[in-house]
């Protein structure tokens, strides 16, 4: 009982985890995204 209680902690923890670097991702995606845009706006700007 006391390692089935122990293993459903630690898959609490992997699911927690999961969704954080999940979060990461998402965010590093979206910063990525902005750094494009801020190039092609400079770009846009110089030419005009």
């Amino acid at each position: 009982l006391a390692v089935a209680s122990c293993e459903k902690r630690i898959q609490d923890k992997i699911e927690e985890l999961r969704g954080f670097l999940d979060m990461v991702e998402k965010g590093k995606e979206k910063k990525e995204r902005k750094t494009d845009r801020d190039i092609e706006l400079d770009i846009d700007k110089i030419w005009k």
